[in-house]
């Protein structure tokens, strides 16, 4: 037992590791709709699931600082302050810290994921308008496209080729 087990912080800690877990959880859901989108050509849902992303980004980096502010200079980092709590505690908190550490690596490698397959489809995409519109090279337009080609040709790309 430690004699001066700080019980709020250890509150403050855990409540907030399962903050972050339960938006990293949220996020992970939005990322997955907008690969379904993506796939399913949703453009729509798309651009919502990004603008909800976005919103939990910034809540994500407001808790992070958050967690962060708790472990300054005078109380060291979470491991030190950990090694100092009573076993339960302890164990409780670092089972929640390594499952903040699990949810954001899940994410950041299904986001990886995601964004090498955009890059590869891109990569195909951008070949095939190559090898079909030698003369139009780089440009592609939506059905709304503003950008005009030189000599005024345009490619549209919609839901098929």
């Amino acid at each position: 037992m430690v004699a001066n087990f700080d019980g709020i912080l250890y509150q403050r800690c855990l409540a907030l590791f399962q903050t972050q877990i339960a938006v990293l959880k949220e996020a992970s859901l939005i990322q997955k709709v907008a690969q379904t989108s993506v796939y399913e050509k949703q453009w729509t849902c798309f651009d919502d699931a990004i603008r909800s992303l976005n919103k939990l980004r910034t809540k994500l980096e407001t808790l992070e600082a958050e967690r962060l502010s708790l472990f300054h200079a005078d109380k060291g980092s979470f491991y030190s302050y950990s090694l100092a709590l009573p076993r339960k505690e302890r164990d409780e908190l670092s089972e929640c810290y390594r499952a903040l550490k699990m949810e954001a690596a899940k994410f950041r490698f299904a986001g990886a994921a995601f964004h090498s397959y955009l890059h590869e489809m891109s990569s195909v995409a951008r070949s095939f308008l190559d090898a079909a519109f030698p003369g139009s090279r780089g440009n592609l337009y939506g059905k709304n496209g503003a950008v005009k080609d030189k000599d005024m040709r345009r490619i549209v790309l919609d839901k098929q080729f």
